[in-house]
């Protein structure tokens, strides 16, 4: 495996997404709007807390952009956090009143598609794992934790990834992101896009390594890669065969914290120099 990261220092994989450890963990570093939050009772088995969000970002023009997102509170120190303030729940998602601005991680991110009631057309949000609360703020009071509330900082996805495709001419890469045990992680599809002249990815075209799609993925070289993704939203579509709703992935590639390429044996480029 080749190391070709030219990043700073703080830049390099850590425990939460290196693949030297047990698990690949993405964590989503957002700030939210709490809409509603609840306690689902399970008839056989453990019952949980589940909260209705949506991610706060803002456009070119300073606007701010919501993305919803449902929650699964994780963790003993998230539960108790929010266990502690169980009196001022939102619990009315429609409501405007009562609502929370929270910074929270978020892990296990991934679609969830459904159907529309009325239509029976394919939808979907995001979802994923509360596991850790940096600040929270209610009725414009800072009630745990830390928060600026005159910036609002950028959502961030950092994940490991598998690259697919990366597509220098249309400034586009496939990836396959990678969550939970390294020896039997889980996939999520992720379409991305990106504006930068990423210097890894002139170093990989140059060296005939540039993954072209999927379908080549017997030839393709292995390209791991610990990224950074913004502008995170979903795209829901109907399974060919079944019909059945399912969605994928999309945001913007903005940054690369790790890069690292095994070269297939029967590559097209039989390329076997090293990219450094």
């Amino acid at each position: 495996m080749t190391n070709v990261t030219k990043t700073n220092p703080q830049a390099t994989p850590n425990q939460a997404t290196s693949p030297n450890n047990d698990y690949f963990n993405g964590v989503l570093y957002a700030r939210c709007v709490i809409n509603e939050i609840k306690v689902i009772e399970i008839d056989e088995g453990q019952d949980y807390c589940a909260i209705n969000a949506a991610i706060v970002t803002a456009d070119a023009e300073g606007n701010k952009q919501y993305e919803t997102i449902d929650l699964i509170v994780r963790g003993q120190d998230t539960k108790s956090i929010i266990w502690d303030l169980r009196k001022q729940w939102p619990t009315d998602r429609f409501s405007a009143e009562g609502k929370w601005w929270a910074d929270i991680n978020i892990g296990s991110i991934k679609p969830k598609a459904y159907s529309k009631t009325e239509t029976k057309e394919p939808d979907a949000v995001l979802s994923g794992r509360l596991i850790k609360v940096r600040g929270i703020t209610i009725d414009n009071e800072v009630v745990y934790g830390e928060m600026n509330n005159d910036e609002l900082p950028a959502a961030t996805l950092v994940s490991p990834c598998y690259m697919n495709l990366i597509d220098l001419n249309n400034h586009k890469i496939q990836a396959s992101l990678l969550d939970g045990k390294v020896a039997k992680p889980k996939y999520q599809y992720a379409d991305l896009v990106f504006e930068d002249d990423f210097e890894q990815f002139i170093e990989l075209n140059e060296k005939g390594l540039c993954p072209r799609g999927y379908k080549h993925r017997d030839t393709n070289a292995k390209i791991f890669g610990i990224i950074e993704i913004q502008q995170l939203t979903v795209k829901p579509y109907a399974d060919k065969k079944t019909k059945k709703p399912k969605a994928t992935l999309q945001g913007k590639l903005t940054g690369i914290r790790h890069l690292s390429v095994k070269e297939k044996q029967n590559a097209a480029a039989k390329n076997t120099d090293k990219v450094a």
